[in-house]
């Protein structure tokens, strides 16, 4: 009987440590895709791709959590014919952004783990409406680097199981720039630890 109940303690021991998780409601992930331009901003750029990188904290017996993201995204720059000026060649613009979000679980479905995330941040934009000659298309005299406030709103599906799973996201990003506002969606494909 004293084994059996050892025995007993020993797994339910596992199924807590695997419910809260190794870092114990921490988890980190890391993910890359398609950065795709939405509306205006997709006159300027063309797909180009996303790393990010995430910390989040998310208990057990709640369905709300926190996450803090750093994101690179390059986009292809395309020609462009400025009202009123010549056609230019542009620069390929890269973005860097750190974001907090608020994360919201949604019920387990179909062996799969949906969720949504919503939150702002701070972008940095270079070479944001530069051409290949290095002047910009807005005449703002900063060569297309700038830094700007936005927010951010999508979701995504986890799946796998044990400490490791693998996830597929995507989310809308709505920034102000010094020309029409950057909107674009990276898709990303990526690993959870936690």
């Amino acid at each position: 009987q004293d084994s059996i109940a050892a025995a007993e303690r020993v797994r339910l021991a596992e199924e807590e440590r695997f419910r809260v998780g190794r870092f114990g409601g921490w988890y980190f992930n890391l993910g890359a895709g398609a950065s795709v331009p939405m509306g205006d901003f997709d006159d300027l750029y063309g797909t180009g791709f996303n790393i990010t990188g995430s910390a989040g904290w998310h208990p057990t017996q709640s369905a709300i959590g926190i996450r803090f993201d750093v994101g690179y995204d390059r986009l292809n720059g395309e020609t462009f014919t400025p009202a009123g000026g010549p056609t230019v060649d542009l620069s390929d613009a890269a973005i860097w952004s750190g974001l907090g979000e608020v994360t919201l679980r949604i019920p387990r479905a179909l062996g799969l783990n949906p969720y949504v995330v919503g939150g702002g941040g701070v972008y940095r934009f270079s070479d944001y409406g530069s051409s290949d000659a290095g002047t910009s298309i807005y005449g703002n005299g900063n060569e297309g680097s700038s830094t700007e406030w936005g927010w951010n709103a999508g979701g995504g599906l986890r799946f796998g199981w044990g400490f490791t799973s693998l996830f597929v996201e995507a989310r809308y990003m709505s920034v102000g720039t010094p020309g029409d506002r950057a909107e674009w969606v990276p898709i990303i494909l990526g690993i959870t630890f936690r």
